[in-house]
């Protein structure tokens, strides 16, 4: 009943005390937004989290998407909206080389969709979208953060800020026999595929925090918005990226809106997470 009571509780959270006007100057800044079923949604391209997330923030922005037709017709109509004009980076999570391609250019999910898809590299694709994907686009921009932080000339810290869901509270752990395509995977509902993912989310984010020193970077784990309250999506996650407190949250877990909270306990078990992290090296090396 606790992983439900979490759900419902933050299905249904207080009003915000922090919103975007809170958001402090951000000239020269760069910011990197992934796609997280706004821009490359058929239905949710308007009011994706991702999106709002662009609209609100006043560094220099990168929107990475896997369409190139969607993201620059969300890039357009921000403009348009407000003057601001994001950069668009091709980047498609669920294919490894082509994460590699859009870091190497500038040097972000999918929810619930059909059993049968998966990356290029045969993985599930809820998992190697919202996990294996991100994980290695992190990895491969972890130096170029942590040099950022080291020449800032006001000790202003690189954030990682990971997008999660309240439904990783359901997970019942990881099954690495299913992640890759074949009998386990197929026995398993796309449901419950799509947890397993978010539970990882928590997992690489706690994980990342661990061996990361503080003064180079921080990493916050953010719970993505319900669809019910969609008007205060972005807010938690720009409190994340943004209010100078929360750059010493460190590995906290935030729910709407802009709050602190618990993940799941065994997102938080370090032999999970090294497990984890060990299969994500394992898995990724070769790209």
């Amino acid at each position: 009943m606790t992983g439900v009571k979490s759900v419902l509780g933050q299905m249904f959270p207080p009003k915000p005390q922090w919103t975007a006007e809170n958001i402090p100057d951000l000239t020269g800044k760069v910011a990197i937004v992934t796609d997280e079923h706004g821009v490359n949604h058929p239905i949710r391209r308007n009011t994706g989290v991702g999106k709002e997330t662009v609209k609100h923030t006043g560094a220099k922005v990168y929107l990475a998407a896997r369409s190139a037709g969607k993201g620059q017709a969300a890039i357009k109509e921000l403009k348009e909206e407000t003057g601001k004009e994001a950069v668009f980076l091709p980047l498609d999570l669920a294919n490894l080389p082509v994460v590699r391609k859009g870091a190497d250019e500038f040097l972000s999910g999918v929810m619930t969709c059909p059993k049968e898809l998966l990356t290029e590299q045969g993985f599930d694709l809820q998992f190697g979208t919202n996990v294996i994907g991100y994980w290695f686009f992190v990895q491969l921009l972890l130096p170029a953060l942590q040099a950022a932080t080291a020449n800032s000339p006001t000790h202003a810290k690189a954030r990682v800020v990971s997008v999660s869901s309240s439904v990783h509270y359901l997970a019942k752990g990881i099954d690495f026999d299913a992640i890759m395509d074949g009998s386990a995977r197929r026995k398993v509902a796309s449901r419950e595929l799509y947890v397993r993912s978010k539970f990882g989310n928590a997992v690489v984010a706690c994980e990342l925090a661990r061996p990361v020193n503080p003064g180079n970077l921080k990493t916050e784990l953010q719970r993505h918005a319900s669809k019910l309250q969609t008007q205060y999506g972005a807010i938690t996650q720009l409190y994340s990226a943004t209010a100078p407190e929360a750059a010493e949250y460190n590995g906290q877990f935030l729910i709407p809106w802009a709050r602190t909270g618990k993940a799941h306990p065994a997102a938080l078990d370090p032999k999970i997470g090294a497990q984890l992290w060990d299969w994500l090296e394992e898995n990724t090396k070769n790209y």
